[in-house]
């Protein structure tokens, strides 16, 4: 519900004047609460000026709706594309009143017929909408790139900027953190590039948020406070109200009791605007904030009843702002002594977080089962020109031997030799593109279906030889802070730079395999315990040690390493079991304090 009500918010403010305005002229045959004139009943062109003159984005007046109803039976008068453009206006007509199925059929119809792009791209991005208020959200990931890639195509900046936001939506409400933040990025980025500030508003409001919903309160509090400098002048109170609500939770989660005057008051500010009785959600966060303040403030009885006003306005909500509000009040009737109801209400916030814990997991489940088929897909298109190449370079091989074979004398030796030199070129183009295939584009080191290939023919080969396996798993420390603060190419210049220095204190025989964004592997086949550690520290030390990355502004860049040695009896095990142990090792490793390296098995 939260996400639909976010994309009819800001489909009407950033259409052309305004959801306000969509009605501020309409045609002299509308006025006056009339849909027809005394004199003369309106003509199909009129009906369809006064369409286009609504804006592509209303907010379900009414009124716009009585218009695509006097137009639904004269489709059959129109062209093609008047008839697309009805559809795609009566889908977001239904789509802003909540019949969204309905929405949704009339959208199929459009992507099956469409010939206009623009049409058509516009008709993509609203089936993402409608996918993710209908809760599908397997198919609305499987819709966002091809969508988005429509979007681009019209080469229209604010389509691609409804695009994108609906993308980082998707993603935010299914609390995929990182490709939650880089679409935040992405829309940060473009709209700033066509100096929309009203979506760059939106935008780091919606990214500060992310950084709050994962912990980083600091980052969630510096971009919040970009929001709040930008959205009063470019994207009206709404916005302000939401950044200023962000910014505000952001200071309350650092407990530090110097900030809660500053909370009380921008939250007290924000709770007396008249904009939030249009906006529940909005309204609810911030009124369960404020409660949350006055009770650490100890002012309990304003608390409670700020609890009670925040539950009334969304009462079916399983957002973030219902479980504040639920748990300030428990804890308000917790600290009166009022033992029953704090019961109760603990019972309701668990209930309230169960049902919101599974709901998120099978969003994530959603986008890991889509990211799972792109994988597969990118495999199959791989084998594909794989064997167009061979079947290519066959071809030509045919062609050169019909050729050899109607020369005699001479020339048929010079032709067998020219053969052998075209065979072998063919031999180090089919290598070439093996190795590509195998290799890590950024770093140069085994991709990750490469490295687990090997890993399962070491654990074999090790388990036959009776031979221990030393498997390492290791990644950057605070990794996603150098990208947001340094930028990616710093980013990928540090990725770059471990798998050079490891690769450096690695023998011949050993592999190491980025198998994730900034997670690599070693494998070290014949290697004890002790020497399995040795060699993880070795690479932990060259990274800390290193200075390349001061001209960046890192003084030092630390790394995290877990070790696991699977012994030559033990019992046969998958490589993905492999990696697990040494997972286990390197979580063991953040836990203790980060840079350093456990042993699995190790506390």
């Amino acid at each position: 519900m939260m996400t639909r009500l976010f994309c009819i918010l800001v489909f009407a403010c950033a259409a052309v004047g305004g959801a306000g305005s969509l009605f501020a002229h309409p045609p002299t045959w509308m006025q006056d609460g009339q849909t027809t004139r005394q004199d003369a009943t309106p003509s199909l062109e009129e009906r369809l000026s006064a369409l286009d003159r609504l804006g592509d984005a209303p907010a379900g007046d009414p009124a716009f709706g009585v218009l695509l109803d006097e137009l639904e039976p004269l489709l059959d008068s129109m062209t093609t594309r008047q008839r697309q453009r009805w559809r795609y206006r009566k889908a977001q007509f239904l789509f802003n009143v909540g019949q969204l199925d309905d929405a949704r059929t009339l959208i199929d119809i459009n992507l099956q017929q469409s010939s206009d792009l623009e049409v058509f791209a516009k008709s993509a991005a609203l089936e993402v909408g409608i996918l993710v208020a209908l809760g599908d959200y397997i198919e609305a990931f499987r819709q966002i790139p091809s969508a988005l890639e429509a979007a681009r195509e019209t080469r229209d900046p604010f389509l691609i900027l409804t695009m994108l936001y609906g993308r980082l939506l998707a993603y935010r409400d299914s609390q995929i953190f990182q490709p939650a933040l880089d679409a935040a990025n992405d829309m940060i980025a473009y709209a700033s590039d066509q100096e929309n500030l009203f979506f760059v508003c939106v935008a780091q409001t919606l990214k500060s948020e992310i950084l709050l919903n994962e912990g980083r309160n600091q980052d969630a509090l510096t971009v919040a406070s970009e929001a709040r400098t930008l959205c009063p002048s470019h994207a009206g109170p709404v916005w302000s109200i939401s950044a200023d609500h962000l910014y505000s939770t952001a200071l309350l989660e650092q407990n530090n009791p110097a900030h809660l005057d500053t909370v009380l008051t921008i939250l007290g500010e924000a709770a007396q605007s008249p904009v939030l009785d249009s906006v529940a959600f909005i309204k609810q966060g911030v009124l369960a904030s404020l409660s949350e303040a006055k009770r650490r403030a100890n002012m309990l009885d304003e608390a409670e009843a700020l609890a009670e006003e925040a539950l009334s306005a969304l009462p079916s909500s399983l957002g973030v702002a219902r479980r504040m509000a639920l748990k300030s009040a428990y804890m308000v009737a917790r600290d009166q002594g009022r033992d029953r109801k704090a019961l109760d209400l603990f019972e309701q916030y668990f209930d309230v977080q169960r049902a919101f814990v599974d709901i998120q997991l099978a969003r994530q489940s959603a986008y890991q089962q889509v990211a799972a088929e792109n994988i597969r897909k990118d495999r199959e298109i791989e084998r594909l020109s794989f064997e167009n190449i061979e079947l290519s370079q066959q071809q030509r091989i045919s062609e050169l031997r019909f050729l050899v074979g109607g020369l005699a004398g001479g020339s048929l030796i010079l032709f067998a030799a020219i053969l052998v030199l075209y065979l072998r070129r063919i031999r180090r183009e089919k290598d070439e593109f093996r190795r590509k295939a195998e290799i890590d584009g950024l770093t140069g080191v085994a991709n990750r279906r490469r490295f687990i290939d090997a890993l399962g023919f070491g654990l074999t080969h090790a388990r036959a030889a009776r031979q221990p396996l030393g498997v390492i798993m290791f990644d950057i420390d605070h990794f996603k802070s150098v990208n947001d603060r340094f930028g990616h190419h710093v980013g990928d210049k540090v990725l770059k730079r471990l798998a050079t220095l490891c690769t450096e204190n690695l023998r011949e025989a050993d592999l190491i395999g980025r198998i994730g964004g900034e997670e690599f592997a070693i494998m070290l086949p014949n290697t004890t315990p002790e020497t399995s550690l040795r060699v993880a520290e070795r690479c932990r030390q060259a990274l800390a040690d290193d200075e390349s990355f001061k001209a960046d502004g890192l003084d030092q860049v630390t790394s995290s390493f877990g070790v696991a040695v699977i012994a030559p009896d033990a019992d046969p095990i998958s490589p993905e079991e492999a990696l697990r142990r040494a997972d286990l090792a390197l979580y063991r490793s953040k836990e203790a304090g980060r840079n350093r390296v456990t042993l699995q098995g190790e506390s």
